[in-house]
């Protein structure tokens, strides 16, 4: 019995590693499809231009998979609103110049 119960534990723990694998892969492609049509970006408050493929490595390279969660969330949101993401974005890339 003990057996049987610890296998069917490692199966649903793979399964839902499985699932966060993809969901992190979805919201990396959400963003890179996101920023990349926008080519350059402002930086508020900063006299500075950053290119939006630069901005995604960045994103990638210093930012955690819970952040880059908040980050697409926060993207969803905006255009749920109809809002434009431009100054989202700019905002994000100060926050990566600053850390």
């Amino acid at each position: 019995m003990l057996n049987q119960q610890a296998i069917s534990n490692r199966i649903s723990n793979t399964e839902k590693s499985a699932r966060t694998f993809s969901l992190d892969k979805l919201q990396r492609q959400f963003l890179i499809n996101q920023i990349k049509p926008l080519k350059k970006i402002n930086v508020p408050t900063l006299k500075y231009t950053i290119e939006a493929d630069e901005l995604v490595e960045w994103i990638f390279e210093k930012l955690s998979n819970d952040e880059i969660q908040k980050v697409s969330s926060m993207l969803r949101i905006a255009q749920k609103r109809s809002a434009d993401i431009r100054p989202l974005i700019g905002t994000i890339a100060l926050s990566l110049l600053k850390k």
